[in-house]
Order: structure tokens, then C-alpha cells, then sequence
């Protein structure tokens, strides 16, 4: 039986997803975790956020292509 797992920072609480935020507040979310030394976010490149993004939409579009139907326009990460 296989299982998933789903990180997050305790004080933010999970489930939660930077790009299901308007872009200006995503961007201050993001400014404020890469301050915090201690998460591992705080490495995260420049341009994570944009990449992000791209890429997110991209598997969106290529799922739907496949007759996907996903509930939510951004997905939650699971390992």
C-alpha cells in the first residue's frame, strides 16, 4: 500500500499553494520565506515563482489535452 505525504511549514498550515495567490502577494510570500534561513524555500532561485507558474500551467493545459478535468486551476504537491 503506498502513501502520500504532503510538507508544509506548521505556522502556515497545509495545504496551501503560493500560486493560488494573486502574483503581487505571492511575490511578498515568497520574499518573506527565501528570509527565513531555516525553510527550505529560502533557496529557491529568483525566478521560482515565474517558473513555477509556466510549468504549472503547462501540465495543466497538456492534462486537459488528454481529457483531464482538474478541479482546482492550480495543482497541491504531494510526494
Amino acid at each position: 500500500m503506498g502513501f502520500l505525504y504532503h510538507y508544509y511549514e506548521l505556522a502556515r498550515g497545509p495545504f496551501r499553494s503560493l500560486t493560488d495567490l494573486p502574483l503581487d502577494e505571492a511575490l511578498i510570500i515568497q520574499k518573506q520565506l527565501k528570509e527565513d534561513k531555516m525553510l527550505f524555500a529560502s533557496k529557491r532561485s529568483e525566478d521560482y515563482l515565474y517558473t513555477r507558474i509556466d510549468l504549472e500551467q503547462k501540465a495543466r493545459n497538456i492534462f486537459i489535452s488528454k481529457g483531464g478535468k482538474p478541479p482546482r486551476i492550480t495543482p497541491l504537491y504531494m510526494t
